[in-house]
């Protein structure tokens, strides 16, 4: 816990401290060069977080869960939210939660709790988007706007 501890504080620091790099990356390497953000450094650091989350998530949760959980969560988020803050967010949020309800599957159903919890967020991510693809059928005028409001 204390490694998983120590990683989820470095990231955290980091996304704080290297914020406005990572968004302007996120949009437009170009853009961010002439902002002098030096886009090279930032995106060797998003690698080098993605890396640390995803090495010291393997010891305490193993392969599944941890890829479950870097691109459920996040795939999601960005269907409902706009802002990279307000994705980072409710990734965080909808990762918390996946967990504790798949925990609580898993003991019940008597199942494999990793492949529970990448299942809920396999199957979270598929509802919300079926259910903005309705939302895009229904109404019309929305079609371009990719985010349940």
């Amino acid at each position: 816990m204390l490694t998983i501890g120590i990683a989820a504080l470095v990231g955290i620091v980091a996304c704080v401290v290297m914020y406005r790099p990572f968004t302007a990356l996120t949009f437009d390497p170009r853009k961010s060069q002439t902002l002098g953000l030096r886009p090279g450094f930032a995106h060797v650091a998003m690698l080098i977080l993605v890396a640390l989350a995803t090495v010291a998530s393997f010891r305490i949760v193993g392969t599944l869960l941890v890829f479950g959980l870097l691109i459920g969560p996040p795939a999601t988020a960005v269907l409902l939210v706009r802002g990279i803050g307000r994705v980072m967010v409710l990734a965080a949020v909808l990762g918390v939660a996946q967990v504790y309800v798949g925990l609580l599957v898993s003991w019940y159903a008597e199942t494999a709790a990793g492949a529970t919890i990448t299942l809920l967020g396999g199957l979270t991510f598929l509802a919300v988007l079926a259910v903005r693809e309705v939302v895009c059928r229904v109404h019309p005028a929305n079609a371009n706007d990719h985010h349940v409001q």
